[in-house]
């Protein structure tokens, strides 16, 4: 007796001899295996496939309608931790940096003088500065796919996703050390107010823009190709990446940056010094520390600054024979693959951060003109209120329809390996289950043909949805982009010929206003 539990999503089960398996696109759910009171004479695997969901679709119903004022993409989050608690805990938090027992007396200080009025508890811990500012910071959505190889196989990078606790890369808008290398604390909440070129509060400053990440594609693709040293080790180009997604969000975090004073017994002075850095886009406090912990120590910022980019992989071998291999080879080699390649990764990121200037070097100067101007002529400078979500949504429909596709390939190039199969083992390879959400009939038999025939049409509704939902902004970046494009092959093929390239758009469209023109001097 068949037994199943009423599937989520439709999947297709395939009756496989000697471990023989389809590849199953791992972003996609599952649904549960199904069990049989026989013998199994067969391994089955599940490989879903299918419609855009409700969710999916409501997250991005009339994305593509979207009009956004150009002028209204730098935007803040308001300053909501009160001055005197941030003073407070960055108090405690830089006696704590620099000794354990000096952060436990300043926190009995603070108790004994609230409920006794005694301050004798107090240690050293003298503040040199306090201020509110705004810090400006970019937040990028950026996802790309690539190929790798690690032995004789290559395998498929999808959701190449860089991210620092979430989707968004926090990266600054300014170069000013140390705070450009603090460990930045992505908000929950997305901005509220919208930044028009002067300060939200006098008494609270803004550092300008000073920097942008728009060309961190250009610099990944720039990246030396990294040769595997042995057949354990990854090799990857990194010019042959392809992106999904780039999107870039300016924004104002509001900080409250402090300098303390506070007594150690490890320098001659007696004192050291500590920056504390409160993030106040919340009432919860929130900090990091930047201090010398010893005379013979370089400063640092505590917790320790996370890496540039943080990099959430997904990995599948790009040929569908590798999911028939059986060897414990193969099978080490599958498993392995993404710990060994976020390995070269980050030896990679460690020698471009010792060659370079850590973040700034992802970064270039902002041109002239200031912000405003600049994200107005930008088209992939976005609202990050309006847009991020959005965004999101539709870099996840483009995950979903490049797995939908790839799996339309891989399963026709196993079905010619499935045919040489089961004439090598004289049985028929027609048998596929497809389990779909319903009740009547959850379990229907289809041939491969049929099987095919529904991952076309599920490509290409995923195909359809995926143009239908594009955001606004990114189909008018992508025109674009595709003219400029356009104009850069002209002139380059213009060159080759050894013609003159025109030095205007109307010289283009009417060469003969060249003959009007009077001869050079």
């Amino acid at each position: 007796m068949l037994q199943t539990r009423i599937a989520r999503h439709t999947v297709a089960a395939l009756p496989i001899r000697a471990a023989l398996r389809l590849p199953c696109p791992p972003h996609l759910p599952s649904a549960r295996p199904f069990a049989t009171t026989r013998p199994a004479r067969f391994q089955f695997e599940t490989a879903p496939f299918g419609s855009p969901d409700d969710s999916l679709r409501d997250r991005l119903d009339g994305a593509a309608d979207i009009e956004a004022d150009p002028q209204d993409k730098v935007e803040a989050w308001p300053l909501l931790l009160p001055r005197d608690r941030a003073v407070t805990v960055s108090e405690v938090a830089a006696a704590t940096a620099v000794s354990g027992g000096l952060g436990l007396r300043m926190g009995l200080h603070h108790l004994a003088k609230r409920f006794l009025g005694y301050e004798g508890l107090r240690p050293h811990v003298k503040m040199v500065a306090f201020k509110a500012v705004y810090l400006p910071m970019w937040f990028v959505d950026l996802s790309a796919s690539a190929t790798a190889v690690m032995g004789d196989e290559w395998y498929n990078l999808s959701g190449m996703s860089f991210a620092f606790e979430s989707f968004r890369v926090p990266i600054p808008g300014f170069n000013l050390p140390p705070l450009t290398g603090m460990p930045i604390r992505v908000p929950e909440a997305p901005p509220s107010l919208v930044w028009k070129g002067e300060d939200f509060d006098p008494s609270i400053p803004s550092i300008p823009f000073t920097r942008h990440p728009l060309n961190i594609p250009q610099k990944l693709k720039a990246l030396p190709r990294r040769v595997a040293r042995d057949e354990d080790d990854v090799g990857f180009d990194p010019s042959r990446a392809k992106f999904r997604m780039i999107a870039n969000y300016p924004t104002y975090m509001p900080v409250y940056l402090g300098e303390w004073e506070v007594e150690s017994t490890e320098f001659e002075s007696g004192t050291t010094r500590v920056t504390s850095c409160m993030f106040a886009d919340t009432p919860q406090p929130r900090f990091c520390m930047y201090l010398q912990k010893t005379p013979d120590s370089q400063p640092e910022w505590r917790p320790a600054s996370a890496s540039t980019f943080t990099l959430s992989l997904s990995a599948r071998p790009a040929s569908a024979a590798v999911w028939a291999a059986q060897s414990a080879k193969s099978s080490n080699m599958k498993k392995s693959f993404a710990e060994r390649l976020q390995a070269a990764i980050d030896g990679m990121k460690e020698e471009r951060e010792q060659m370079g200037e850590g973040i700034v070097e992802w970064t270039d100067v902002l041109p002239e003109g200031g912000i405003l101007d600049f994200t107005a002529k930008q088209d992939r400078v976005c609202s990050h209120e309006t847009w991020q979500d959005i965004n999101e949504a539709y870099t996840e429909a483009l995950e979903k329809y490049e797995l939908a596709r790839e799996f339309q390939e891989r399963l026709k190039e196993m079905r010619v390996l499935l045919l040489i199969l089961s004439h090598a083992l004289f049985q028929p390879a027609n048998n596929v289950a497809l389990i779909r959400p319903s009740l009547r009939s959850p379990i229907q038999r289809i041939d491969r043909n049929q099987l095919l025939e529904r991952v076309g049409e599920s490509v290409d509704e995923w195909r359809e949805f995926v143009e239908e939902s594009k955001p606004n902004w990114l189909r008018k970046a992508e025109e674009n982009e595709k003219i400029v494009a356009g104009r850069e092959t002209s002139k380059t093929r213009a060159r080759d010929r050894g013609r003159r390239v025109p030095s205007s758009n109307l010289e283009l469209l009417f060469p003969f206003v060249l003959l009007a023109r009077p001869p050079p001097a």
